[in-house]
């Protein structure tokens, strides 16, 4: 047996086991596969004489490892460079031709992240190229053929893509979830250091219930929430009010949608919004070539679904997390808060927000001045919260004081350096105290708040010592 059969029948196992690697999915068995083809690729070369090609076979091997490992550092990556260029150029005996793989190898290694799928495949067919002329040179004709197929099927799959209908055309994100000035369609490889969005909405109703939908069995019949991309030119919150009316066959309006949850992980940028809404199942007109059904859930059943495996555990945390904000808006409620916005904006006031508003606390400083039912602060748009006491459940029980009491609490806060807490206590005195039995005793204080260089203080004293004269 000569060695160039000898070097051919190897090489044909080992190109056999490279089209064999293409099937396997799990990576520690693709690692062995490659480095077994990579083994006997290196005996092919060596008994053809082909000892450059020999070389960089072993070299790509160690690469191939590195990179499985992610321990192809920018270093690693220029060890592999010099050991390339060096082992070749000193065993090389077979002139330009010998150089062909070496070429081939700092060419790939480093052009392999790009992640344009083209130029990816155009990379690949440029390597493969190179190894062609060297294998025929060499008299591997079998790992030749290999190379040359190899080449034909990303021809043809080059062909393929840039036939293919373009799929929806969407916007790329920063780590910051900032929209840049890049797109993207649906199967794209996806820049380094940009992100897609993602949007999902958890609807609940007055029964404290959760909409899920189930997708149809060609996209994995999983339940879920109601979700999606934004498409090019959508913000995030017209996206989700897409991706419900397409999905659920439902109208929401942008005030319904609560923002409670956002961030980048790295693979996405996402944003999570809430809606608190009663919806009748039999006004849902589901997408049917998306869906097969939808249901309201307790959060009893779905937690349910995750024990049995209906559900994936990454899907009831959506929901657990609407319920650890809603609790813990809901200490707020009826209580004298100050909060700092992300402006460094300071405001005090009575946070009452609703359930089916419970991310958006109305304040009223002083109601001349700021308009109670449309001053909003979004959560978004808060830095620190802290509530001060429950001054308003104290003065609306004000008439429930003893006398003794009353005055106590009445002193305190006209005493105090907090106006809020004097404006309230003052339009309350004025509207809602006519039969109260200490009205000598706030007097003196009033007569005391005459003189305050506030004046808001002044006037609301003025007008209580008149009502009351």
């Amino acid at each position: 047996m000569t060695p160039v059969l000898i070097g051919n029948v190897i090489g044909f196992i080992a190109a056999t086991i490279m089209v064999y690697t293409g099937y396997i999915k799990q990576k520690d068995k693709i690692l062995i596969a490659q480095t077994v083809e990579t083994f006997l690729l290196i005996i092919s070369n060596a008994v053809v004489g082909g000892i450059t090609g020999a070389i960089i076979n072993v070299i790509n091997s160690i690469r191939n490892i590195l990179c499985y490992k992610e321990k192809l550092t920018p270093i690693a990556i220029l060890i592999i460079i010099i050991l390339s260029v060096g082992l070749s150029v000193y065993f090389n005996t077979l002139g330009i031709i010998g150089l062909l793989p070496v070429v081939a190898s700092v060419a790939y290694v480093l052009l392999m992240n790009m992640k344009d799928i083209i130029r990816f495949k155009c990379l690949i067919i440029f390597t493969m190229v190179l190894w062609l002329i060297y294998d025929i040179s060499v008299k591997l004709y079998t790992t030749a053929a290999f190379d040359l197929l190899t080449i034909i099927a990303n021809v043809v799959s080059i062909i393929q893509i840039s036939k293919r209908p373009k799929t929806e055309l969407r916007d790329l994100y920063d780590i910051n979830s900032n929209k840049t000035d890049k797109t993207y369609h649906k199967g794209d490889i996806i820049p380094e250091g940009y992100y897609p969005m993602v949007v999902m909405v958890v609807i609940k109703n007055s029964k404290n219930e959760f909409l899920m939908q189930k997708r149809v069995e060609s996209k994995g019949g999983d339940w879920g929430v109601t979700g999606g991309h934004p498409k090019s030119g959508e913000s995030p919150i017209e996206g989700i009010i897409t991706e419900v009316k397409e999905e659920l066959g439902l109208d929401f309006s942008k005030e319904e949608f609560t923002l409670y949850d956002e961030g980048c992980d790295g693979k996405d940028c996402f944003k999570m919004y809430f809606v608190n809404k009663d919806i009748d199942i039999n006004d849902i007109k589901i997408q049917e070539d998306e869906l097969t059904e939808v249901r309201w859930f307790s959060m009893d059943e779905l937690n349910h679904m995750v024990e049995t495996k209906e559900l994936n555990p990454d899907q009831i945390s959506c929901f657990k997390k609407v319920c650890e904000y809603l609790d813990g808006l809901s200490k707020f409620e009826n209580k004298l808060i100050r909060l700092k916005t992300n402006n460094n904006e300071i405001f005090e006031g009575i946070c009452s927000h609703s359930s089916q508003e419970f991310n958006e606390c109305e304040f009223g400083i002083d109601e001349q001045t700021i308009d109670i039912e449309n001053f909003k602060i979004r959560k978004s748009e808060i830095e620190e919260i802290e509530c001060i006491d429950d001054f308003t459940g104290k003065y609306s029980d004000l008439e429930r004081l003893t006398v003794k009491e009353g005055i106590l609490f009445i002193e305190d806060v006209l005493e105090s350096e907090e106006k809020v807490h004097k404006t309230r206590l003052l339009d309350y005195l004025y509207n809602e105290t006519e039969e109260i039995d200490c009205k000598e005793e706030i007097k003196k204080i009033l007569n005391k708040l005459i003189n305050s260089s506030d004046k808001d203080i002044k006037e609301k004293s003025e007008r209580l010592l008149k009502k009351w004269s």
